[in-house]
């Protein structure tokens, strides 16, 4: 691991003397952000038609303020701070999931400029993997999408998403904080003509060496937590001019490699850890998108997708060792611009998608697979712009030995209540979804070596969502952005892991949740200041109805951690160069078992994040930031028996040119 993270920081130096020496830089002028000032239209817009079909469903765009200021940190610490959706955080830098809704983690997707990323073995995403600084937007779908993402979308879907630049840009950062944690950060991009490219790489070293105190309240100093991770992204997008001028060929490849190594602490119940995880990712999206006769667009879509997975523990003599093969495919049919009739709109998309999947172990001659084929579409109605919206999604997929049912997604908006003035704007649509889902289990859950259960049946649900959302404009300088929904969602043959030295994955018959949550979102100019405020509240009850296993106690029972009250809160505030920002995050109890007879307590944590600009000449800027987590030094666990850092800190320093 030493070795691997030495040369860390000569791969940045030896990219910027490249990309100096071989490009000149042209300035640029400077107004907040270089990721502000050079990023336009999102490629959702060009190729991710699917989303245009999913916005009357509940959802949460992260601020590029903060997309910027977590830019040196994965996913998990971006979306538990900024969203209200809960992580399982097994220790610092160590494996997070997501948990959407009271959700499994394998019920949500993680999509990457479209293409899903969740691992074909474990079937989740191990979001502190992820590199924030390597994505430009970052948003949540709540709710069930199976009809547009596919299989394991019962919970919501995050979007982690590249974005078009304007012109030349390069930019350096570099952090150093607690616990002997150095990061790094080189963005550069390249603008010419119809063809444009951005590079991007990311790398941590760290010992994450803090101190804790076990249940006894005996103090400790983790071990085997340290951990080396680089990554590095391409995204290229371009238009060629084959068949026609007037509608080019629109290209779009992105590419992310991905290595990375870390120890595995020992948990508060044992004294020492010898594990060891080492995972290395090629991830690879190309997307074709041709318009025809000014009314429709054809695209085609695909990745790649290869992992090496490795897992020791000297002490069990456990050694694992897996390649993991994952290709998408899909072609698609969409209208460029609506269908009008009278005051009505009309939209359609129509697509092919397919999916394969590979497990195959490296110290034996054993691989498992899965072929999975489908037929969706989608429609689009609006009445007099958006007073009514109807929005109805179905597909069909086909997979050997597995009956699938058909699933559709129906959603309904009307936004009769408005008003419109010269001062002041305000609209509240209301929104009802309903939906049904389906998730086949994961090669890890029907093949994992020892405690694999092939026995598995397929998760199924329905979902029903009802809210509205209200938003408030005046003087084109002040806005206020409330969303409210409530939902319900029952999944039968619930998938949930037992067992204590050898897990083992079962069916726990009927699991209902309900709840509901909100987003409160204010941005207010007053000058000299501007003031960013946010809120996202959820309350979840996942309660098991039914279940297979013989006298069981968990009936009427919370799903293990899944908190009933999760609260997320953000102040900032801009003062010409200078941005405050206050988080505070709250996390109910969760039980840690079935039968609620053991939880862990609720915590509180407050975080600071300070950033100032330095203009030096021209358009190059300096940016000093600080930010100190957990500032009141919180005894916490996300995870039984997984300690989380007391207070630590972060400083970084960005040029940007």
């Amino acid at each position: 691991m030493r070795h691997a993270g030495s040369h860390i920081f000569r791969i940045y130096a030896l990219v910027f003397i490249v990309f100096i020496n071989l490009h000149p830089i042209r300035a640029q002028v400077h107004t907040d952000t270089l990721d502000e000032l050079l990023i336009i239209d999102s490629l959702q817009n060009t190729f991710h038609q699917k989303e245009k079909f999913s916005i009357l469903e509940p959802y949460k765009t992260v601020n590029r303020k903060y997309i910027h200021l977590y830019q040196l940190l994965p996913v998990d610490q971006l979306l538990q701070a900024q969203t209200s959706t809960f992580i399982r955080n097994y220790g610092f830098n160590n494996l997070s999931t997501l948990s959407v809704r009271g959700t499994s983690s394998a019920q949500s997707q993680v999509l990457w400029n479209g293409i899903p990323v969740n691992s074909a073995a474990t079937g989740y995403s191990d979001l502190s993997l992820l590199h924030t600084g390597l994505f430009d937007d970052v948003h949540i779908q709540y709710g069930g999408t199976s009809t547009l993402y596919g299989n394991g979308t019962i919970g919501g879907a995050v979007h982690l998403q590249s974005r078009n630049i304007l012109s030349d840009y390069f930019g350096i950062t570099l952090g150093a904080g607690s616990y002997q944690n150095y990061k790094g950060l080189i963005k550069a991009g390249i603008k010419k003509g119809q063809h444009q490219v951005q590079f991007k790489i990311a790398g941590v070293t760290g010992r994450n060496n803090f101190p804790y105190l076990d249940h006894d309240q005996s103090a400790h100093t983790l071990s085997n937590a340290g951990q080396e991770q680089l990554a590095a992204t391409v995204d290229y997008n371009g238009a060629l001019n084959l068949l026609s001028r007037s509608r080019p060929l629109q290209v779009q490849w992105n590419t992310w490699l991905q290595y990375d190594q870390r120890g595995i602490p020992p948990a508060i119940f044992e004294s020492f850890s010898s594990k060891l995880q080492a995972n290395r990712a090629w991830r690879n999206a190309l997307s074709l998108k041709q318009d025809i006769r000014n009314r429709w667009s054809s695209y085609i879509q695909t990745g790649y997708q290869y992992e090496q997975y490795q897992y020791e523990d000297s002490l069990s003599f456990q050694f694992q060792r897996y390649r993991i093969y994952q290709f998408n495919a899909e072609w698609g049919l969409n209208t460029l611009r609506p269908f009008s009739w009278g005051n009505t709109e009309h939209q359609f998309l129509f697509f092919l998608p397919y999916q394969s999947q590979s497990l195959r172990s490296m110290d034996a001659a054993t691989g498992h697979h899965i072929y999975r084929a489908g037929v969706a579409a989608a429609y689009q109605f609006k009445w007099q712009e958006d007073i009514l919206a109807i929005q109805v999604n179905a597909r069909k997929e086909i997979q050997k030995g597995l009956a699938i049912p058909f699933i559709y997604n129906f959603n309904i908006s009307s936004s009769v209540l408005r008003y419109r003035s010269r001062q002041v704007t305000w609209k509240m649509p209301v929104f009802l979804s309903l939906q049904n889902s389906f998730r086949v289990p994961t090669l890890n859950e029907l093949y994992y070596f020892p405690g694999g259960n092939q026995e598995l049946r397929p998760e199924s649900g329905e979902n029903l969502e009802l809210g509205f959302r209200q938003v408030i404009s005046l003087q084109e300088r002040h806005r206020l952005y409330f969303q409210s929904s409530y939902f319900r969602r029952n999944v039968h043959d619930w998938i949930y892991w037992l067992g204590s030295s050898i897990w083992t994955p079962y069916n726990i018959a009927e699991v209902y949740s309900r709840g509901w949550d909100f987003q409160l979102n204010f941005d207010i100019r007053a000058s000299p200041f501007r003031i960013l405020a946010y809120s996202d509240y959820a309350y979840t009850i996942s309660t098991t109805v039914s279940s297979y296993l013989p006298g069981s106690n968990s009936i009427g029972r919370q799903i293990p951690y899944t908190p009933r009250y999760l609260v997320t809160n953000n102040l900032g505030i801009e003062w010409q160069r200078l941005f405050f920002n206050i988080n505070h995050q709250y996390a109910g109890y969760r039980f840690t078992n079935l039968d609620e007879s053991a939880f862990l307590p609720p915590y509180h944590l407050v975080s600071l994040q300070v950033r100032y600009y330095f203009p030096v000449y021209s358009s190059k800027i300096i940016t000093a930031q600080f930010q100190v987590q957990n500032l009141f030094n919180a005894k916490y666990e996300s995870v039984k028996g997984r300690p989380m850092p007391p207070t630590n800190w972060l400083l970084s320093i960005s040029i940007s040119i």
